[in-house]
């Protein structure tokens, strides 16, 4: 229990504060605010024009004054890969990289989602719904 004099309106009060029970353990404030923030994996000279996460991945489109670059983290080991983008319009964004094409798209028949094709062939590799897009 901690005791504190405090001066109010001219007159000396002593309070006492008692912690406060919890049954759960609260995360602390700056991990609640990372929580609610997209995370940002463009380089410092470059804009974020499009955040999104899947559920093993976050999804970055970086650019300058147009987007260029597709910037993909997986969740589970930090490993990333920067891409320039082949082609783009306001809701889907294609990178190539070697035989690897990397698509991110939203309002599609199947919703917001991340696929990993692999050519040749076109075998996909990744189809990840997209669960946060901003």
């Amino acid at each position: 229990m901690q005791l504190f004099r405090a001066l109010i309106a001219g007159a000396i009060a002593t309070v006492s504060l008692a912690p406060i029970p919890t049954t759960a353990s609260i995360p602390p404030a700056e991990e609640l605010i990372a929580q609610s923030q997209f995370r940002n994996f463009c380089r410092s000279e470059e804009s974020m024009f499009v955040a999104a996460e899947t559920r093993d991945y976050w999804v970055n489109i970086c650019g300058g004054d147009l987007p260029n670059t597709y910037v993909g983290v997986n969740k589970r080991n930090g490993n990333a890969i920067r891409v320039p983008l082949r082609d783009y319009d306001r809701d889907s964004f294609e990178a190539v990289n070697g035989d690897t094409i990397y698509i991110l798209a939203r309002n599609t028949a199947r919703g917001s989602v991340l696929t990993v094709t692999q050519m040749p062939g076109y075998r996909e590799i990744l189809r990840q719904p997209v669960i946060r897009w901003e």
